[in-house]
């Protein structure tokens, strides 16, 4: 199996996972977290569902095909473009001879399914079935300018020298709490009381891609402190 293989098809071997990770989120020389050192089979599953889910229909509301053509998409992402400049980049790569509506559509379901993968938040409208959470609106600036909007309100409660006991573990949260824990694949939902009498509490259970992101991020807090010193 290939990059080149239609998004919806599974990338069950362990290389084509490796070179969508690598491709996703490129490592730098200082990252010594390995890819094989992570249990990625969550990961995959729910990038899975959503090709799938955002590929319905056909494919007419995406114009990405293949697993090379989201790691193209991510990788522009990921850079410093806005979202108007990454519209008017994939519509030039795009071959179709659509509409200008139609390609609008094809390019805006290419960022929206890219984004969710990359970051695993509920990015764009979800034209097939309903998840019951809020969307977050990314229609322009930069990703990072969106998200940081989005996570943006203030703390309404202090926590300066508040410590855990050992006790506090999901287990004592639902057995003497009466909490139910809700796992989500939505990471914008963490911590977030959901449900009726707001007796659940969602929690983002995907730990490999948390681990190899945060290895990314103090990798590339490193490198800003080693060049400003």
């Amino acid at each position: 199996m290939s990059l080149q293989q239609p998004v919806q098809t599974f990338p069950d071997t362990p290389e084509v996972q490796r070179d969508i990770i690598e491709g996703f989120w490129p490592r730098s020389a200082t990252l010594k977290l390995q890819y094989d050192q992570l249990d990625w089979n969550a990961y995959f599953k729910y990038y899975n569902s959503q090709c799938i889910q955002a590929l319905h229909n056909r494919g007419q509301h995406v114009g990405a095909r293949t697993h090379q053509d989201l790691i193209d998409v991510a990788q522009d992402i990921s850079g410093s473009c806005t979202r108007g400049d990454l519209k008017e980049l994939l519509k030039a790569k795009l071959r179709t001879t659509k509409s200008e509506e139609q390609a609008n559509e094809l390019v805006e379901g290419s960022i929206d399914l890219t984004t969710r993968l990359l970051i695993m938040m509920d990015v764009g409208v979800l034209r097939l079935g309903y998840s019951g959470r809020p969307q977050i609106a990314w229609r322009d600036g930069t990703l990072k300018e969106c998200i940081h909007a989005y996570f943006a309100d203030p703390i309404a409660l202090g926590h300066e020298n508040t410590r855990f006991e050992q006790i506090f573990t999901a287990r004592n949260i639902t057995r003497i709490g009466g909490i139910k824990i809700e796992w989500t694949e939505n990471l914008a939902d963490h911590l977030r009381m959901v449900g009726d009498n707001d007796k659940k509490v969602a929690v983002f259970h995907y730990a490999s891609f948390l681990k190899w992101n945060e290895r990314l991020a103090f990798a590339h807090h490193s490198t800003i402190n080693a060049e400003n010193n």
